[in-house]
């Protein structure tokens, strides 16, 4: 190899290393991005196939929402490696587009000489658990014994949880018995498995069993406890949480508890619990957390702190609206709930099924029968 051809070859890594680090500056820019973009096709940085640059180009137009500049960025590599292909993949998960994600593995496997790695299998196997595809799952886990002499957790973990989303809590159970290597992550499938197949006494005895958990394993723990109507034992268990937990709890992990506290209506606990989120960087003004607060307040019969923070809130969705509508209703405050509906739909919030529930609800009880009947005429 003569010397130019060596230098230019040093030149070349040396802008792809400048183009990333340009990159990680301007994520959220899409213009400056295209620019990046440009510059590399004119340096031959692509033509060079450096693919750690080509796939931080291809997340970068992830982040922005805008899969065709991915797509066009992919084939522009002159051969894609495995790498370049999960990043794709990734790509499509990351958009909520599974069924695409799938399909694209599946063109990996036909139309290129690459065996899938690890990673690759994570994201078809979470595509499969994704659109509950129990049999593409089922080919995947055979590709696993196939290509992969040891498999790395994730990819146990992965195979957990597509049992689990396809109804097959007993093969995800013997997954995890089978490997060799189980890391928090791996009890934390198993056990989302069971609470979501609604097995709660397996959960229960699964997670006592772990040796360590973290604030995913708590805060699912939490969730079945809430959805198999347990709210007592779900405070119990936050409570020893904040007590015993070496991490903190996440607005999962609240919104979860509040929930559980506007079942009871337990006022006292979710009143300390609002006290926490005031405390805590962040959670008072995520909006899932204001929305259960809302939620909580209201069906415990503190409705003025309800209306409070909704009233203070800055950003609403429609779960928001939503909460104090329903709220309105369950305290007989028929032309108030009637009055926040056409509110959001001033404010441009698309309605929900539950929201012209819960406004209709406040019609009938309190006798307002022809706005009822004009709101209903609205669903049609």
């Amino acid at each position: 190899m003569s010397f130019h051809v060596i230098q230019n070859s040093e030149i070349l890594a040396a802008t792809a290393t400048t183009l990333k680090r340009l990159l990680d500056k301007c994520v959220s820019h899409e213009h400056l991005i295209k620019q990046i973009h440009a510059q590399s096709i004119t340096c031959g940085v692509f033509v060079q196939s450096h693919q750690s640059f080509a796939c931080k180009l291809l997340n970068a137009y992830a982040k922005l929402n805008k899969p065709f500049a991915a797509h066009k960025v992919f084939d522009q590599i002159p051969q894609p490696d495995i790498v370049s292909w999960t990043c794709l993949l990734s790509l499509h998960l990351q958009l909520q587009q599974p069924t695409k994600a799938f399909s694209l593995f599946t063109r990996l496997l036909v139309s290129t000489s690459l065996k899938p790695d690890s990673h690759s299998m994570v994201a078809a196997l979470s595509a499969c658990a994704r659109t509950q595809d129990l049999i593409n799952g089922k080919t995947v886990h055979a590709m696993v014994y196939k290509f992969l002499s040891r498999p790395e957790p994730i990819v146990g973990n992965a195979l957990i949880d597509m049992y689990s989303r396809t109804e097959r809590i007993h093969l995800a159970q013997h997954v995890f018995d089978s490997m060799h290597v189980k890391d928090v992550a791996s009890w934390t499938s198993l056990l989302n498995g069971f609470v979501i197949s609604g097995a709660i006494e397996s959960a229960w005895k699964l997670f006592e069993e772990m040796s360590h958990r973290n604030a995913i394993s708590w805060t699912i723990m939490i969730v079945g406890c809430v959805r198999g109507k347990e709210p007592v034992r779900a405070l119990e268990l936050f409570k020893r949480m904040r007590k015993e937990g070496d991490d903190s709890p996440t607005t999962i992990t609240i919104v979860a508890v509040l929930s559980g506290c506007a079942d009871i209506g337990a006022l006292d606990l979710g009143t300390s619990i609002h006290g926490y989120v005031n405390k805590v960087a962040g959670f008072a003004v995520d909006i899932g957390v204001n929305n259960a607060l809302i939620d909580m307040y209201a069906k415990s019969g503190n409705l003025d702190l309800a209306t409070k923070l909704f009233r203070g809130m800055i950003k609403k969705d429609a779960f928001t609206w939503t909460s104090i509508i329903l709220g309105l209703a369950l305290h007989g405050r028929g032309r108030n709930a009637l009055e926040a509906f056409y509110e959001m739909l001033e404010s441009g919030i698309t309605t929900n099924e539950i929201t012209y529930l819960s406004v209709l609800s406040a019609c009938s009880h309190a006798g307002l029968v022809n706005e009822g009947k004009e709101l209903f005429n609205r669903l049609k």
